[in-house]
């Protein structure tokens, strides 16, 4: 259950009462989604913490399990490197630097990240996770079958334990129905095959 305003670029919790919310839903897992680069603002980043180390107690309080989805946005700097580079090359060591600086402020259950170029970068990631007691799933991105795929072997063969996929599973069948070329019967038909597929490749 998400526990953030969506869009901000520095992490702001929402609803305002998170412990009140937490006792009246019981979620067994609170997610925040965060932006943050390690090279980025200082600032921000030690005021996100801040929060977010308030949320993750507020969540373990609660009895549930903190689920801290990561996403790493290019500095204006690191836009100068082509997307392919920065994806593949530059992104996986921001995202291992940015989980080991996080977590001495704030404890995280399970880390939600980005697909992470070569296996080995999995493997660090999980072992970081590992570290502190936390797993590491998968987010896919909303990227085209096959390249999801890829993501789901290499992760699953380096400690991940999971994934958590949506616009990859469902985008085109909702647009279907949405647009009457798709009945609800054979939307959901293929949404469930498309999280078969996915749940298959991961399992294999």
């Amino acid at each position: 259950m998400p526990v953030e305003r969506g869009g901000c670029d520095v992490y702001e919790t929402e609803p305002a009462d998170l412990p009140g919310f937490l006792a009246h839903f019981r979620p067994e897992l609170p997610k925040v989604l965060v932006r943050y680069n390690v090279e980025g603002s200082a600032s921000d980043n030690r005021e996100q913490r801040s929060r977010l180390a308030k949320v993750s107690q507020a969540v373990r309080d609660s009895g549930g399990r903190f689920l801290f989805e990561l996403l790493v946005p290019p500095t204006p700097e690191q836009r100068n490197v082509p997307s392919e580079v920065f994806d593949a090359e530059v992104r996986p060591a921001l995202i291992h630097r940015a989980m080991a600086e996080i977590v001495e402020e704030v404890p995280v259950d399970v880390w939600k990240l980005e697909h992470l170029g070569a296996p080995e970068h999995y493997r660090t990631a999980a072992d970081l996770a590992a570290q502190n007691g936390g797993e590491c799933i998968l987010l896919g991105a909303n990227a085209p079958a096959d390249t999801v795929d890829g993501w789901l072997t290499d992760a699953a063969a380096n400690g991940f334990t999971g994934f958590a996929i949506g616009r990859s599973i469902w985008w085109d069948s909702l647009r279907g129905l949405l647009a009457g070329d798709l009945t609800r019967p054979e939307a959901i038909a293929a949404v469930a095959a498309n999280y078969r597929h996915f749940a298959g490749t991961f399992l294999q």
